[in-house]
């Protein structure tokens, strides 16, 4: 199959590249590498900002099979000081590529929405339930799934959106990511800031549900073959932040709450699964071993 990958330089871009290659996929990709530089060998990258026009030049003239939409600005915390690129340009991307999608003939689009779309909950999530974003980063990815469901009906191509929760391991090459953060905290003999002590939750962090890159790149696969519709992306497992810095063995201190941070973010991946696809890295130990030692 023949694969575009928008946003192809990111965390989840590099890896997924990978990933599909593995499978025998044809893949090329398009980013602008102003938040990832990662090349990954074998995929043709087009250095270009989606949607002005040599990026989808590239994609009418590569004529893909399915397009996978990771390209966004992807901070809960910074839309709350900064929300007009979370509230025009996310959704403004989507617009265009839906409008791309149906001037080319694609057949399928896989977009990476967001578990930030939820209300706060202390219970898992399920796709059904009413969305209401307490972010403009959340806001502006429902607006997007809003965009991309209206498109697919009206025009007849496969939609499928995914909301990841917590994706950790694998290749990373950024340290504004959680565990990244507290393994460059512990290599440099320096303390990892902790946001909030005070939550309810057991231990008075945050709790999250992690889901390893690899099996986000499974899903993902997937996903190009799925009924249209949103899907959870998730562990279903809770670990609280305090787990993960004490599984690390990071010194922390505690900092500020953060703008936008939900004490606790769970989901319920039974529609997922229900499709054959279980996330296969869930225990702690083996996920913060993946991104000592990544496999891809």
């Amino acid at each position: 199959m023949k694969i575009m990958i928008i946003g192809i330089c990111g965390y989840i871009g590099h890896n997924l590249a990978q990933y599909l290659l593995s499978k025998g996929h044809e893949v090329q990709g398009v980013d602008n590498m102003t938040t990832g530089q990662a090349i990954t060998e074998g995929v043709e990258i087009h250095e270009a900002t989606f949607p002005y026009f040599p990026s989808v030049q590239a994609i009418e003239q590569f004529a893909p099979d399915s397009i996978i939409h990771l390209s966004a600005f992807t901070s809960p915390d910074e839309s709350m000081r900064n929300p007009y690129p979370y509230l025009n340009q996310n959704p403004h991307q989507t617009t265009m590529l839906c409008e791309l999608v149906k001037a080319i003939g694609t057949k399928s689009v896989v977009f990476t929405s967001t578990a930030n779309v939820y209300a706060q909950s202390d219970a898992p999530h399920k796709e059904n339930e009413p969305l209401d974003p307490q972010t403009p980063y959340g806001a502006g990815k429902m607006a997007s799934e809003q965009i991309l469901r209206w498109y697919s009906f009206l025009y007849g191509f496969r939609a499928v959106t995914l909301r990841p929760f917590n994706v950790v391991g694998g290749y990373h090459q950024s340290y504004t990511h959680m565990i990244p953060n507290m393994l460059r905290a512990k290599e440099l003999g320096s303390p990892f800031y902790l946001y909030g002590s005070d939550y309810k939750t057991p231990d008075g962090s945050c709790v999250r549900d992690l889901i390893h890159i690899n099996d986000v790149c499974s899903a993902i696969d997937l996903a190009m073959s799925l009924p249209s519709g949103e899907y959870n992306l998730c562990s279903s497992t809770r670990t609280s932040v305090i787990d993960l810095a004490e599984a690390i063995g990071v010194e922390y201190e505690y900092a500020p709450r953060r703008d936008g941070d939900p004490p606790i973010l769970i989901g319920d991946n039974s529609k997922l699964s229900s499709y054959g696809w279980q996330p296969k890295t869930t225990e702690l130990q083996e996920i913060i071993e993946s991104c000592l030692n990544p496999e891809i």
